[in-house]
């Protein structure tokens, strides 16, 4: 990645072909059948854009850095041409960041039809401290049961690993107060 001068071809290309990776992933992840895709760039504040869409955090959005000049726009416009995706605004060469995100998460049973990703050793201890309590206590545990047992000092931390568990298709884990699924 170039920080002084112009990038060459080949920096710009990776920038394109990594942010395409990226939300082409998360999209294999969070698609389902009829739902419609965007795709679009923000200058310096991909979050606060995806903030504005989702201030309520209803719906999820990705946001891939993208360094290299004008490689933010061409993924955007690739997306959207090869890939069934519709353009959010219009993609500006001076853009840095990518982000997608669709009008609808699937349901519950399209979720439970998709086939679970391999977990890491972490990601699995978690994941076996979430059916222990399930086995001992009758119910799945809420987010602050789950971080004494994990021993984690920060309901971040606990939340993240449930961020991960949910995107790998392990759990459902639904909005404040709500107890998460075991898929």
């Amino acid at each position: 990645m170039s920080w002084f001068g112009d990038p060459t071809e080949e920096e710009i290309e990776r920038g394109v072909v990594s942010a395409i990776s990226s939300i082409m992933q998360y999209k294999k992840n969070h698609d389902r059948c009829g739902a419609r895709w965007y795709v679009g760039t923000s200058a310096d504040d991909a979050e606060g854009r995806i903030a504005e869409l989702f201030g309520d955090g209803s719906n999820p959005a990705v946001a891939v850095s993208v360094w290299e000049k004008t490689a933010a726009a061409r993924a955007a416009r690739e997306m959207a041409a090869y890939h069934g995706m519709e353009l959010d605004g219009n993609p500006q060469g001076t853009d840095m960041y990518v982000y997608a995100y669709t009008d609808r998460e699937p349901t519950v049973e399209e979720r439970r039809k998709r086939p679970k990703e391999v977990l890491t050793v972490k990601q699995k201890r978690v994941f076996n401290a979430i059916k222990a309590h399930m086995d001992r206590i009758g119910r799945v545990p809420t987010q602050a049961e789950l971080m004494r047992a994990m021993g984690h000092r920060s309901g971040s931390t606990t939340r993240q690993f449930l961020e991960i568990l949910e995107r790998k298709n392990w759990i459902i884990a639904p909005g404040h107060g709500e107890r998460l699924e075991i898929l």
